[in-house]
C-alpha cells in the first residue's frame, strides 16, 4: 500500500549575506562554492538559529517547525556565485493554517 503525501513547494533565490523569509523559515546564505555545488547557510525558525555547513545540491535537509512539529524539507537545486536556488516543501495546507493562527492572535 502506498501513501501519497501532498505538499506545497516554496521556491527561493537566496543571495549571500541577505536574509530571506520563506514560509515560517528565514534563510541566510553564508558561503557558496559553485565548483563543488555546496553551501554554508543558517536557518532561523522557532526562535532557533541552525547553522549548516557543506550542504550539497539535491540533498534534502529535514527539520520540524512549530508546536505541531510540521515537517519541512529544504532542498538546494543550484549553486551560483554568491547565490543558491531551491525550494522548501511543507505539507499541503500547513502554511495556510499557520498564517490563519498568526492573524487570529492579533
Amino acid at each position: 500500500v502506498s501513501v501519497i503525501y501532498f505538499r506545497d513547494y516554496l521556491e527561493f533565490d537566496a543571495r549571500k549575506k541577505k536574509k530571506i523569509k520563506v514560509g515560517e523559515v528565514v534563510i541566510e546564505l553564508r558561503k557558496a562554492d559553485q565548483k563543488r555545488q555546496r553551501v554554508d547557510l543558517k536557518l532561523y525558525y522557532d526562535d532557533r538559529e541552525v547553522e549548516k555547513k557543506k550542504v550539497y545540491t539535491n540533498n534534502p535537509l529535514t527539520f520540524y517547525v512549530g508546536r505541531e512539529k510540521i515537517k519541512y524539507e529544504f532542498v538546494i537545486n543550484e549553486v551560483r556565485k554568491d547565490q543558491m536556488l531551491g525550494y522548501i516543501s511543507v505539507p499541503k495546507g500547513a502554511l495556510a493554517d499557520s498564517v490563519a493562527l498568526n492573524s487570529n492572535s492579533d
